[in-house]
């Protein structure tokens, strides 16, 4: 069980953002029911909460592996053998070892070893996108020595898997994610349009609502699993 002092406002931030989603689609049913406007008119509201989504499961792994990370690198947490391998500048190193050897308390950030590391943290993880399936397990691998990731993470997600085995739910979750960003993508960089068809490719309110209910469920679990707090909010 890792600090949970250390972890507990990522997954605060990540139901921030799921609220936001929510107040979204409080928009949508407000224009549909009492101005009577029309599914495909409003369904760039969708659209937006699909692409928050994304971006709070994304932000969410990208603040939850740095945290994890400095944690281990100032001796909080044992390192697991991706983090070892992690080029951090000697000079960056050297300023860690004489923020621990310090006699007396620090009387500013850059007397602590947390501010050098996060500042090289940061500058690595930046140019990084931790969407898609692989780059997820991937990024998880910097605090979260396990192997075999997705069945442990699937065995905390109160989800209705369809399939009948625990390898084939492993599959559908893998390929569902990356179809989630998929999506966020036609989105982002096409507008949702179809060049076959010539128009917007259609988004359909239940696919959503399945959607928000997956990812919710699948950042929740990697939060428990890796900081072993089971009493956070759950929405």
């Amino acid at each position: 069980m890792q600090n949970l002092d250390i972890f507990i406002n990522t997954i605060t931030t990540f139901n921030a953002c799921i609220r936001d989603i929510q107040k979204m689609r409080g928009f949508y049913v407000f224009l549909s029911d009492h101005y009577k406007i029309t599914p495909e008119d409003l369904s760039d509201l969708l659209r937006s909460e699909l692409v928050n989504l994304v971006s709070a499961m994304d932000r969410f792994i990208h603040e939850f592996v740095r945290i994890g990370i400095i944690n281990s690198y100032t001796n909080k947490t044992p390192q697991t053998n991706k983090c070892k391998s992690i080029p951090i500048k000697f000079s960056t190193l050297n300023k860690v070892i004489e923020c621990q050897s310090r006699k007396t308390p620090p009387t500013c950030n850059e007397e602590t070893a947390e501010y050098w590391i996060n500042n090289e943290i940061k500058t690595i993880l930046k140019f990084m996108s931790f969407q898609k399936i692989d780059s997820i397990k991937d990024a998880l691998s910097y605090i979260w020595d396990l192997d075999h990731k997705i069945p442990v993470i699937m065995s905390k997600m109160h989800y209705p898997f369809p399939e009948s085995t625990s390898n084939a739910n492993q599959k559908f979750l893998e390929k569902k994610i990356d179809l989630i960003v998929s999506r966020r993508n036609q989105i982002v960089h096409e507008a949702d349009y179809d060049i076959s068809i010539s128009s917007k490719q259609t988004i359909n309110i239940n696919w959503l609502d399945d959607t928000i209910l997956f990812v919710k469920e699948f950042v929740y679990s990697i939060y428990e699993n890796i900081s072993g707090d089971s009493s956070y909010e759950k929405l």
